[in-house]
């Protein structure tokens, strides 16, 4: 359960009321705090401009000009791992600056211990896995139990954690389980951190979150070629290249990945898993 103490009362007597079920927190101001679920959701108390200004401020650390690299991509991240989508204006000339702000998206990071069991035989065995699902079905969470699965099982894993969701690391250390023999690069692009990964930590297999364009899949093709095992994810809608951004699905065409896992349509649920080869497949599951 993630620290709820900034909100008000009745927001968080709901909040705690659905436990492990509660995956996302949607602040708006002028507007009644929701509570959201798989399936459903709750509204609790009004926040006036105010208490939600105070409720952001406290989010992140008091200090809007120490998150400005992160809001300048619309989002910044809770210590516990969790992601928080701002909804307001974005004003351009000189440095990008965040004005009026009217609402908070927080997406709740879930620390699931075993959920990538069902999988996790198939991912030792293979070069590579690409994870894909739509947002919030629960890609992070099952790449978080495969680093630790594979971490606790001898190979030296390399987290590279741009957002900090993976494993939300506090002065270098992570504080959800991501294993024992796992190191973590967090706070600097994927391109960059993965060839420094490549280079620096000596790693049997990196796990990465969200790929999406063309530096990433150059600096993931980089890894392959120096023998890296190689798990990340990717937004798409299936596992065929067509579902997929133009970069991810040539990638896939290409042969960079071999194991294909779909999650969905509820959060955590494995539909469907693929082996990827040169022309065409047949379906694991």
């Amino acid at each position: 359960m993630p620290e709820l103490d900034f909100l008000p009362p009745e927001a968080r007597r709901a909040a705690e009321k659905l436990g492990a079920r509660l995956t996302g927190v949607r602040l708006r101001a002028g507007k009644r705090i929701q509570l959201t679920y798989p399936g459903g959701d709750v509204l609790a108390d009004v926040l006036d401009r105010p208490e939600f200004e105070r409720i952001l401020s406290a989010l992140m650390g008091h200090s809007l000009y120490a998150r400005q690299d992160e809001l300048d991509s619309g989002y910044f991240t809770l210590p516990d791992g969790s992601r928080a989508g701002i909804g307001g204006r974005f004003a351009a000339g000189g440095p990008r600056a965040l004005t009026d702000v009217g609402s908070v998206c927080i997406r709740i990071a879930r620390e699931i211990t075993g959920c990538a069991d069902g999988v996790i035989s198939d991912v030792k065995n293979t070069r590579s896995t690409l994870v894909v699902s739509p947002p919030g079905m629960g890609k992070t969470t099952l790449l978080r139990d495969i680093a630790r699965q594979l971490s606790e099982g001898g190979a030296n894993v390399c987290i590279v954690d741009e957002r900090g969701e993976l494993a939300a690391c506090r002065g270098g250390n992570p504080t959800l389980n991501v294993g024992p023999r796992t190191d973590v690069i967090y706070g600097c692009e994927k391109h960059i951190a993965i060839l420094r990964a490549v280079r620096a930590c000596a790693p049997d297999v990196i796990v990465t979150d969200e790929i999406g364009d063309a530096r990433d899949a150059r600096a993931l093709d980089e890894a392959l070629r120096c023998g890296v095992r190689i798990i990340a994810s990717a937004h798409g809608t299936a596992l065929e290249p067509e579902g997929l951004r133009p970069q991810i699905g040539e990638m896939v065409e290409n042969g960079a990945f071999e194991l294909g896992i779909l999650l969905g349509p509820t959060p955590g649920n494995i539909a469907r898993a693929r082996r990827y080869c040169i022309k065409g497949c047949e379906d694991d599951g």
